[in-house]
This record gives C-alpha cells, sequence and structure tokens, in this order.
C-alpha cells in the first residue's frame, strides 16, 4: 500500500495497488470478499471497467460476482424470514420513488436514478446483512481492500489523464485543482476528488471501529497507522474539503458509542487523525490553495466553504415553484442564473435531502421518510447503531455515509442509508451486540417462526 502510495505519480502505483488488492483478496475469506464486492467494487472496479471499454457493464458484473461468493453461506429467504420489517422499509421507499417517477420527467435519467436507487438498497442491504451476522468478515481485510480500491481508482483515472497524478505525497490539492482546469464537458468522465477521498475513509473506519474493547496489539497498531495516514495522503491529494469533515466526524463518531475505556483506547487515534489533518492543511494553506484558505475565511458561510452555495440555492429555488408534490424524478435542473458552462444532462443538489424536496416536494419527502418518523422499531435502530455488534461499531462507518448523501450523492444515494437501516432489522433489539444469524452454519438447520416453539431472534415483541 505504502509503496503504491509512493509511486502513484510514475504510474506504476496503478499495478503495485492492484497487486495488494489481489494479495490482500487471497487472504481473505469469501465473506469479507463479497461485503467488499458490494460496498467498494460496484462504483470503484465499475469505473475501471469504463476506463478499459465496458462501459455500463462492470458494477453489473461486480453485482453478481458478489452474490456469486455470498450464495454458499447467505440465503436470501432466510433474511426475508428474519427481517420482514427491514424489507417493508425498502418496499415503501420504492414504491415512494416509483410513483414521482411516473410524475417527472420519465427520461432515461429519471429512469437510471429509480434502477440506481433499487441497486444501491440492494447491495447495501445485503452487504450489512452479511457484516452484521457472519462473523467472518474481517474488518481490517475490508478496511484494507476499500483503501487499496481507492488507490486503484486514481491509478486508472491517472491513466486517462495522468496531470491529475500527484507529484509527492506532499502535493496537497493536485487532483483538485488539476479537476478544475479541466473543461466542463470533459469533467464527467474524469474521476471524483469527492469519491476518492470517501473511498479511502470508509475503508479506513472498518479497521478504525473494529474491535472496539479490545487492546490493540502491534499488528492491528501498524494496520490502523498505515491505513490513516495513506487515508489522510488521498484525502489531501484530493482538495475534497467535505473530506475533512468526514474524516472528522467519523473519527469523532467513536466517542459516543457504547463500550468500556473508549477514551483511554481512542484518544491517541483521534488525536493522530486530527494531526496529520491538520499537517496537510497547513501544507495546502502554505502552497496558497484557495481551497483550504476559504475555510478560515469568517466571512464565508458554511455552505460556500463547501462549494455547494450554487447548487444550494438552486434547489431551494426549485422547491418554492413546486413545494408540495416536486417536479417529479430526475426533475432536478440548472435555470441560466445557474448554469455558468456546464451542459450536462444529469445534474442534482449534492444533497440527498433538498433533491428529495425538489423532486417529490413537501408530501413526498414526508411520505419517504414515514416509518423513521413513526414507528419506534425504525427510530431505535440509529441508537443500535452505537452499541457493539459482535465486537465492532457501525457508527464511524454510519456517520460517513450520511455526510456524503449531505455533500455530495446523488439521489439514489438515499439507498445507503434505506440499506442499512433495514439491515439493523437483523440486530436484536434487547441485546445490541448479539445478531439473527443468516449464515449457512449447518445445512440441517431449520428456521423456526415465531409461535411455533423454538428460538426466535427477537425477545421483544414489535411494536409500530
Amino acid at each position: 500500500m505504502l509503496a503504491s502510495l509512493l509511486l502513484m505519480g510514475t504510474g506504476y502505483g496503478l499495478y503495485l495497488a492492484l497487486l495488494g488488492l489481489l494479495a490482500c483478496m487471497a487472504g481473505s475469506n469469501r465473506a469479507t470478499i463479497g461485503v467488499f464486492c458490494f460496498i467498494f467494487g460496484v462504483p470503484v472496479l465499475g469505473y475501471v471497467a469504463d476506463t478499459v471499454g465496458y462501459a455500463y457493464m462492470g458494477g453489473d458484473v461486480i453485482v453478481a460476482i458478489g452474490l456469486l461468493l455470498l450464495l454458499s453461506k447467505f440465503t436470501l429467504h432466510t433474511a426475508i424470514l428474519k427481517s420482514p420489517v427491514g424489507l417493508m422499509l425498502i418496499a415503501w421507499t420504492t414504491l415512494v420513488l416509483t410513483f414521482f417517477y411516473f410524475t417527472g420527467p420519465q427520461n432515461s435519467y429519471s429512469l437510471a436514478l429509480l434502477l440506481g436507487y433499487l441497486r444501491t438498497t440492494f447491495v447495501t442491504y445485503i452487504a450489512f446483512i452479511v457484516i452484521f451476522s457472519d462473523k467472518t468478515v474481517n474488518w481490517s481485510q475490508l478496511g484494507l481492500l476499500g483503501i487499496l480500491s481507492a488507490l486503484i481508482y486514481l491509478g486508472a483515472g491517472g491513466r486517462i489523464d495522468p496531470s491529475v497524478l500527484p507529484g509527492s505525497i506532499f502535493d496537497v490539492g493536485s487532483i483538485r485543482i488539476g479537476h478544475t482546469s479541466m473543461d466542463p464537458l470533459a469533467r464527467s468522465g474524469a474521476l471524483s476528488s469527492h469519491f476518492l477521498a470517501f473511498c479511502a475513509i470508509l475503508g479506513f473506519m472498518f479497521i478504525y471501529a473494529k474491535d472496539v474493547s479490545r487492546p490493540k496489539g502491534v499488528k492491528d497498531t501498524a494496520i490502523l497507522t498505515v491505513a490513516l495516514f495513506t487515508t489522510v495522503v488521498l484525502v489531501g491529494w484530493s482538495g475534497a474539503r467535505q473530506g475533512l469533515f468526514m474524516l472528522v466526524a467519523g473519527a469523532g463518531s467513536i466517542f459516543i458509542c457504547k463500550f468500556e475505556d473508549k477514551f483511554r483506547r481512542y484518544r491517541i487515534p483521534a488525536m493522530a487523525v486530527g494531526l496529520l489533518l491538520i499537517v496537510f492543511v497547513g501544507i495546502g494553506i502554505s502552497k496558497g490553495l484557495a481551497i483550504y484558505a476559504v475555510l478560515f475565511d469568517s466571512k464565508t458561510s458554511f455552505y460556500e466553504k463547501l462549494n455547494r452555495g450554487m447548487v444550494y440555492g438552486q434547489a431551494i429555488s426549485q422547491i418554492e415553484e413546486r413545494p408540495l408534490l416536486g417536479h417529479g424524478l430526475g426533475g432536478y435542473y440548472y435555470t441560466a442564473k445557474y448554469q455558468r458552462t456546464m451542459k450536462r444532462k444529469k445534474q442534482f443538489a449534492h444533497n440527498v435531502v433538498l433533491d428529495l424536496l425538489v423532486q417529490s416536494g413537501l408530501l413526498g419527502t414526508t411520505a419517504f421518510f414515514i416509518p423513521l418518523l413513526l414507528f419506534r422499531n425504525y427510530r431505535r435502530r440509529f441508537g443500535r447503531m452505537r452499541g457493539k455488534i459482535m465486537g465492532n461499531v457501525i457508527l464511524p462507518e454510519f456517520v460517513v455515509m450520511f455526510f456524503k448523501m449531505m455533500i455530495y450523492s446523488q439521489l439514489f444515494d438515499l439507498g445507503f442509508f434505506i440499506g442499512v437501516i433495514a439491515a439493523m432489522d437483523l440486530v436484536r433489539q434487547d441485546v445490541p451486540r448479539r445478531v439473527a444469524s443468516v449464515t449457512n452454519v449447518r445445512s440441517t438447520q431449520k428456521i423456526i417462526a415465531p409461535g411455533n416453539g423454538g428460538n426466535w431472534p427477537f425477545t421483544r415483541k414489535r411494536t409500530f
């Protein structure tokens, strides 16, 4: 990983990252690789497939590979029997978006949004069901695979445009600067500096949140150190200010999780996160980069610091036009006031709540989130994220995903949010650290429905 980082600017970093990915996968089990395919493989390896001429196929192939790897340990009918309320949530939100698809322009982009939501929800739901229920999923290996994927993503983008490759570890903001200088019409096929930062940070959080109550040995400490350094370098190269907020929020959320000795165990790692970020932001400011200097400008609003003033302003303008039912799925657009030089068809508000308000209005947004607002069974799942699940805590990963939805994502990325919440149906209501198993440990094991005797994973009656 470090060798790939050091040689990324030469173009050889891509090949070293690929070798590292293959070596890490060789040491991983099927459950870990299957989860990796769903969480990191779909966007990253799908992008790599696009760069070599297999557009729109890579993501679907990775989903199929992930399913094949997990089918031997995971059965869909078991998940349906043991997480019915989660599946009801997925079905309800899909019906809401489908309704607003028919009230919108019904073009290829709006259909892509609907199908993208279904796929994102599906792969996230399956991935986190396995994470919550299968003890063989190795969080350290999963995190390393995620960070290596970020390196591969950067290397693949560098094959298309070598100018985006950084010259050294301290070439802070190089990718963002190169992206800004590109012709606006060419940016749609370029790598995203924001996604690069997100992918690395999410991978790091799996390592960070692993076995939170156990003292970290030399091996775990070394992995955590290398992962943190690599992640911060990638965030620094990306120039994505959102990445700074994601990393700080994700690392800090560990202190509101519920496990013993959290301040003693995570005081030094959290300080290391902050120190490295300060160093790289300081390098960026010393180089005169406006993307970092604006963070300390008291006259600049929070949204302007995130470079979201234009798209948020357009979203608010469209909400005011049709506040109740919105413009339908795919109805967000740039008016002449906000158009600048962009002429892309696919436009979004970079905030899924604003996107949802624009496209489904107040009524549709309320309908989409109504299960989380009305039913206690859904609301309690947010509290369970703070507790240990087989020794790990899920909150840091969820916080990073949530920040991405609030400051970068398109509407279909709501599938991340819904998929995790739906999968939390497997986590026992009374004992957060235990979950219902959906893996085939014994082929002769029977699934016993409630009321027929035997054990059922939920000991408390569901309430709605």
